[in-house]
């Protein structure tokens, strides 16, 4: 199964959120390998139906334990896959959200929390099939240790399962009479255990993948949310040193007002003081004539 060409985020690598068309072609990509995935389930279950009518170790159960390895490896990988897919769908998501696009950051948000609702049920699927083939395997095994120890207690038979002793068996086989049938039970409880440690190996793997499902999202908000700390923290001082400078501006429009008005004071006082420089010496030149004259009437 191809992965998706959309990397995951990490520090020191910002993107873009996609535009609609191009999530929305990505969700149709992830529901074709999500389908993908169902199917590998089916054919894993029919695997398991068929591992589990063989009785024969040494040819039909070999091979086929080989196929069944191959199409449970299959299964947990294009379940990694489709978890990292969703994970990137969501952090477009995220980045649609932060980036102030709300309405659609809502409807981004819908179609992922869809798309993780169908993986989540297909993840229990897996999850299901690989308890029933477990469960149908411990079956099995309690038969096969009956057929080499036909008296064994429930107690033995626990002891025989839960510990996955194969030796348990071989001493039962050489205190049975029933040689041919307790070899096959032997070979056959091998292949089991096997499968066995093979299945809790693939049911702890799905339990840590559901708990990235669901811690992923929250740390990549991390680094999301570190970079948007910088980010406010770059726009607050921007803020600061744009709110200094139209304060500085202030200032000077300010004092620029001031120097015009103290230099229109000041010719204002210079006008008055040439007004009335100019108003003593009209009137002094007014009255320097009448003086001849009235020494003159004064004489007659």
């Amino acid at each position: 199964m191809a992965s998706s060409s959309y990397p995951l985020l990490s520090p020191g690598q910002p993107r873009e959120p996609l535009d609609l068309n191009h999530f929305f072609d990505s969700t149709n990509s992830f529901t074709t390998q999500l389908s993908t995935f169902l199917s590998t389930i089916d054919d894993l279950s029919t695997l398991h139906e068929s591992q589990l009518r063989s009785t024969d170790s040494s040819t039909g159960y070999g091979g086929g334990n080989t196929r069944l390895e191959g199409a449970t490896s299959e299964c947990s990988k294009q379940a990694r896959e489709l978890k990292d897919f969703l994970k990137r769908l969501e952090l477009d998501q995220l980045l649609t959200e932060r980036g102030g696009n709300l309405q659609e950051a809502k409807m981004k948000k819908q179609h992922c929390e869809r798309l993780k609702k169908d993986l989540v049920e297909a993840v229990r699927k897996f999850e299901m099939a690989e308890h029933t083939y477990r469960n149908k395997v411990n079956d099995q095994l309690r038969r096969q240790y009956l057929i080499v120890n036909p008296s064994a207690t429930e107690e033995e038979l626990s002891s025989a399962l839960e510990s996955g002793n194969n030796n348990i068996f071989s001493s039962a086989l050489l205190k049975s009479s029933r040689v041919q049938g307790a070899t096959s039970a032997l070979a056959a409880a091998k292949e089991r255990h096997a499968d066995i440690q093979r299945i809790e190996a693939t049911i702890q793997e799905l339990a840590l993948l559901f708990e990235q499902m669901e811690e992923m999202v929250e740390l990549q908000a991390d680094v999301i949310s570190h970079v948007e700390m910088k980010a406010d923290t770059v726009m607050k001082d921007t803020e600061k040193a744009h709110t200094e400078i139209d304060t500085a501006v202030q200032l000077a429009k300010s004092a620029r007002r001031k120097r015009w008005w103290c230099l229109l004071i000041g010719i204002a006082i210079v006008v008055v003081i040439v007004v009335i420089i100019v108003i003593v010496m009209v009137l002094k030149n007014q009255g320097a004539p009448s003086a001849p004259k009235r020494r003159r009437a004064i004489m007659l």
